[in-house]
């Protein structure tokens, strides 16, 4: 027979690999972008067959709001390109939020400057300094209204 703590070694693996997974939850607060301090999080969007996509991203914060980028050719790009909506997940949370383009130059490079700020000599070896000028979709992100 099993020494008692064998036999709750299994249990409590399964209890955390179950806590691990479990769904996240709606957030009942909106995210607080000021005091944001995290390396990266989760977008979530929703694929053409329903599915979610979950795609871990780099993120700065300008003026208040979350700033993201991506390339045209990602799959959450297109998600959103189609019209679903997205959501940043962070700590078991979802929080959905509004996302508009970020289209004027000045504005695309203060989000570039932010991003260096924050990610150094990572944010210049895999970016090119002029991704500004590019046609790579940015976006500002803020809470959605209640």
């Amino acid at each position: 027979m099993a020494e008692p703590r064998q036999r709750l070694a299994i249990p409590a693996i399964l209890l955390t690999l179950g806590l691990a997974c479990a769904a996240p939850r709606a957030a009942e607060q909106p995210l607080d972008w000021a005091n944001t301090d995290r390396w990266s999080f989760h977008v979530v969007t929703e694929d053409a067959d329903g599915g979610e996509r979950v795609t871990r991203i780099w993120f700065a914060v300008v003026d208040g709001a979350g700033v993201i980028r991506t390339r045209r050719t990602t799959r959450w790009w297109g998600n959103l390109e189609r019209g679903s909506a997205l959501r940043v997940r962070m700590d078991g949370l979802d929080y959905p939020v509004a996302v508009a383009l970020v289209t004027e130059p000045a504005e695309r490079e203060r989000a570039d400057a932010a991003f260096a700020a924050k990610y150094g000599w990572q944010e210049r070896a895999v970016i090119p300094d002029d991704r500004a000028a590019s046609d790579d979709p940015y976006m500002r992100l803020t809470n959605l209204p209640d």
